[in-house]
C-alpha cells in the first residue's frame, strides 16, 4: 500500500505522494515514454496508467496517456 500524506487546506483536501510514491511515478513516466517514442504503444499506456494510480493530479501523464491511446486507435484503424 502506497504511503500518502493528507493536508488540510480550506478547500478541502490535498493528496500528496509521498518520496516513494514520487520515485515510482517518475520511473513510470520515463519508461512510458521510452515505450511511446520505441511505438510499444500498448505497453506505454500501460506504465502511463500505472504512473497515474500513484499520482492522478500529474497532468503530463494523463496527457501522454491520451496521446498513447489516440496512437493506438490511429494505428489500428490502418
Amino acid at each position: 500500500m502506497r504511503c500518502m500524506i493528507l493536508l488540510a487546506v480550506s478547500a478541502g483536501w490535498i493528496i500528496v505522494p509521498s518520496a516513494r510514491a514520487a520515485e515510482g511515478t517518475a520511473r513510470w513516466e520515463t519508461e512510458g515514454r521510452s515505450f511511446f517514442l520505441g511505438c510499444e504503444l500498448k505497453r506505454a499506456a500501460r506504465a502511463f496508467v500505472r504512473a497515474l494510480a500513484e499520482n492522478p493530479g500529474k497532468a503530463a501523464l494523463h496527457y501522454w496517456l491520451g496521446k498513447s491511446y489516440a496512437r493506438l486507435a490511429e494505428v489500428s484503424s490502418r
